[in-house]
């Protein structure tokens, strides 16, 4: 039987098919908040508004992936995959009535669909940990690189298209049109995870408890059990990329637009082919991750890969015009997107089903928040350098950009090197898998 039958025959691929739908709603949802607060606020409130906005994309996923961690732990994954696509979808119906009865230009429009970006990304923290730990209990061990490969083509994918189409759609159908169509994803997705149902229903919450017991001794339960899974020597391989990783990406986002504009002098038109690049890369990268981690295995994969994505940075911030910046981007997208799937097959394999909510709720927080220290640590060294002139200034650029890729490459590096001292979980040490 093929990878792909197998794949079929667990669900997996109705899984990937609601993820899809329900993130593209989201991709959507983001794209709309964005060009209407440019369109609807006034000079500084613009500013203040994306401000805003980005604040609510970040709060939820700093605060609220352990509560959802543990209602994935202890409840009907499948029902709570499914509320949270519901929830969502209610959320979008009523900004879709304000929107009419308020107007797509008032400024009451712009604080709803700001809120509604917060309410949105709050729903989907329970979606995005109840889906770790079904797909973990859904996937046939043998076919997780497969998995993580086909999830991340699809979620690039569904980015790609829907930032593509957002603005100009909101130019053609207004806001509203936009709106319905985020309502018919979720409600796609809804439609698709109708049939789906825990491997182990309810019952499956307290046999994964009772298992967690066991494994982690007579003294202690999926708590401890939890804190046993954290030391494991791969799962803090991946936090510890993880956190790096983030720390990178929240410092060059900060200042690549500047970068490319102002110290490369690209036109607006050459930074999308820019930021495009990227995506593009992530797609390849999605393509050949399964074979990739199939022969390597995922923690050496996730190393890897990560390495490379710091020097693909270190040669984009060399490289002096618009198609070796391409080509860079190219490269660095392809990395990360193994980076990002050779996490999903590392965990499945080491984190117990009954704490992967837990585990996965965790590392969601820390992505989050070492990109939060990211993007202030990008703002003191580009603000904290006396800027006199505008050859200062775009030096400092690149500075950022080198200075996060050598975080990132010396990060991975002593990860990498600890967990190779600490020794392979795969050759022992791991908790029970089950």
């Amino acid at each position: 039987m093929s990878v792909f039958s197998r794949l079929r025959g667990s669900g997996y691929l109705r899984l990937v098919a609601a993820q899809a739908g329900s993130a593209g709603s989201e991709f959507f949802i983001e794209s709309l908040t964005k060009v209407s607060l440019a369109v609807v606020l006034p000079g500084g409130g613009a500013v203040v508004g994306l401000a805003a906005s980005n604040a609510a994309n970040s709060l939820p996923r700093l605060v609220l992936p352990p509560l959802a961690g543990r209602m994935a732990d202890f409840s009907d994954r499948a029902l709570l995959l499914r509320a949270s696509i519901l929830a969502r979808a209610v959320i979008a119906v009523l900004l879709l009535g304000f929107t009419i009865a308020a107007g797509e230009t008032s400024t009451a429009f712009a604080v709803a669909i700001v809120a509604v970006s917060l309410l949105t990304v709050s729903a989907a923290q329970c979606f995005n940990v109840a889906r770790q730990s079904y797909a973990q209990a859904i996937i046939p061990p043998e076919a997780r690189p497969d998995a993580a490969s086909l999830s991340m083509f699809a979620l690039t994918g569904i980015a790609v298209i829907a930032s593509a189409l957002a603005p100009g759609l909101y130019g053609v159908i207004g806001a509203s049109g936009v709106i319905v169509l985020a309502v018919a994803l979720e409600l796609l997705a809804l439609a698709i995870l109708r049939p789906a149902r825990d491997p182990a229903g309810r019952r499956g919450v307290r046999l994964r408890e009772r298992g967690a017991r066991a494994a982690a001794g007579p003294a202690g339960g999926s708590r401890r059990l939890a804190a046993r899974t954290r030391s494991v020597p791969g799962v803090r391989l991946v936090f510890g990329i993880a956190g790096t990783y983030a720390v990178c990406t929240g410092a060059v986002n900060l200042v690549l637009p500047l970068y490319a504009l102002r110290t490369r002098e690209l036109a607006i038109w050459e930074y999308g082919v820019v930021t495009g690049a990227f995506a593009a890369g992530g797609i390849l990268g999605a393509l050949a991750t399964a074979r990739i981690v199939h022969r390597l295995g995922a923690a050496r994969s996730l190393a890897m890969s990560a390495g490379l994505a710091a020097l693909g940075y270190v040669a984009f911030a060399a490289v002096p015009s618009l198609w070796p910046m391409a080509l860079a981007m190219v490269f660095i997208g392809a990395c990360v997107s193994v980076l990002g799937a050779s996490q999903g097959p590392l965990l499945q394999e080491l984190v117990p089903n009954a704490v992967m909510g837990r585990i996965f709720g965790r590392l969601t927080v820390v992505n989050t928040a070492w990109m939060i220290v990211g993007t202030g640590l990008g703002v003191l060294l580009v603000l904290g350098v006396p800027t006199a002139t505008a050859a200062t200034a775009e030096g400092m650029y690149v500075a950022t950009i080198a200075a996060a890729a050598a975080v990132l490459l010396l990060g991975t590096a002593l990860a990498a090197l600890a967990h190779r001292r600490a020794g392979s979980a795969e050759d022992g040490g791991a908790p029970a898998r089950r």
